[in-house]
């Protein structure tokens, strides 16, 4: 469903009360991409607060999320304030994770600063911010904001190769 459209509307309607939805979200990294909103993303962050606001009308019990390249900035959060539920946050930060006072989560996240392809750090990486995580999110922090995380890989995909039939394990030729 295409959200400058208002198709998407039509798609809550027939899905807000199936059981797997958990949440609606807008947008992915929009943020980084002005050119899709003609150079401009306060022109994104209208689209985005017009379909919060008729998503909201349409279905007032499940939240509402974005998904932004990076931590928001605090001015954002306070203009989406009731209007966004949840901020996902694209984040490769190695071990360590953004931390903000508004519920939360980590829509992309993993250490990809590796050079090389190495299943034990990259386990080790996960694990650690997995704890981080769960640090964050625990009853025992008065913030209590991270509900989540989703971890993307980054250096070991095949596809990044160019060839999905094999795994290819010289990375520095596709780093850029």
């Amino acid at each position: 469903p295409d959200i400058s459209s208002g198709s998407y509307k039509d798609y809550i309607r027939q899905f807000k009360n199936h059981p797997a939805i958990l949440m609606w979200e807008f947008g992915n990294e929009y943020n980084y991409h002005p050119e899709w909103f003609g150079g401009n993303t306060k022109t994104w962050y209208k689209i985005l607060e017009k379909a919060a606001k008729n998503t909201r009308s349409i279905d007032p019990n499940h939240p509402i999320a974005t998904a932004e390249g990076e931590a928001p900035s605090q001015a954002l959060i306070k203009r989406f304030k009731g209007i966004i539920d949840i901020w996902g946050i694209n984040a490769y930060r190695g071990t360590s994770i953004p931390v903000l006072d508004v519920p939360y989560y980590l829509s992309e996240t993993g250490d990809i600063s590796n050079a090389a392809i190495d299943e034990n750090v990259q386990a080790q990486s996960t694990l650690a911010l997995w704890k981080r995580v769960k640090n964050n999110s625990s009853a025992d922090n008065p913030n209590n904001t991270c509900i989540g995380v989703t971890f993307m890989t980054a250096i070991d995909e095949w596809w990044k190769a160019g060839a999905s039939s094999r795994q290819d394990n010289n990375v520095e030729d596709h780093l850029g």
